[in-house]
């Protein structure tokens, strides 16, 4: 589907449980859901307008608009709608630091789709993206609560891993066609190494944190 339904799900999924995990109650769960739905729909309608033509020169039927089953026109409208509903309700769920927080997520990607994902510098808006969701998240739960910084830093690594785990199933595909990206630059295993060690690096600060007893503060 033109929304990319598996990543969307999972990140809408994720991020009413963390949500709820963290104190989000009555109307801030619809308003956290709208919101997080809205972007990521957003996300991958956009997605797949950009790269339409480029999809389909190199056959990637898992696409819609490859198959024919949607035009890159019949895109337009949906992405429009899916705006005017994630901009009201980021701010209704975070209020105006929080939801400013999501549209900045937001924003990144749709810069990963329009100008960053074919270079090497593919994993910066991943980074920003995943990096902004807490401060969403935080600011949903209680306008008093911040993320620490190494919340802010797990996450934008956890990000960073996320890209280079979803581009290797195209690095042949697109290192063929001359297209970029840092897993293409890296090489398939290059990258797995640079993905065990930000594990590392999470995981040591995930301890660190465990041991200050809050990922919050006041």
């Amino acid at each position: 589907m033109a929304t990319h339904f598996p990543q969307a799900l999972a990140m809408v999924v994720i991020t009413l449980l963390l949500g709820y995990l963290f104190g989000v109650k009555d109307s801030g769960l619809p308003y956290l859901f709208l919101a997080a739905a809205s972007g990521q729909a957003f996300t991958g309608w956009s997605n797949d307008y950009i790269d339409a033509d480029l999809d389909k020169s190199l056959e990637r039927t898992t696409k819609p608009v490859v198959r024919d089953q949607l035009q890159k026109r019949d895109l337009v409208i949906p992405m429009i709608a899916s705006l005017f509903v994630v901009v009201p309700t980021s701010f209704l769920a975070g209020g105006p630091t929080g939801g400013l927080a999501h549209l900045v997520a937001v924003a990144s990607a749709f810069v990963y789709n329009r100008y960053l994902c074919r270079t090497s510098f593919s994993w910066l808006p991943y980074a920003i993206s995943f990096g902004a969701y807490p401060l969403f998240i935080a600011q949903t739960a209680s306008r008093e609560f911040y993320p620490t910084i190494g919340l802010y830093l797990i996450c934008a690594l956890i990000g960073v891993i996320i890209h280079l785990l979803n581009a290797f199933p195209d690095i042949e595909i697109d290192c063929k066609a001359g297209l970029g990206g840092i897993a293409v630059a890296l090489g398939r295993t290059n990258s797995l190494v640079l993905v065990g060690v930000i594990v590392a690096f999470v995981i040591a600060i995930g301890i660190f944190e465990l041991n200050q007893i809050s990922f919050f503060e006041k």
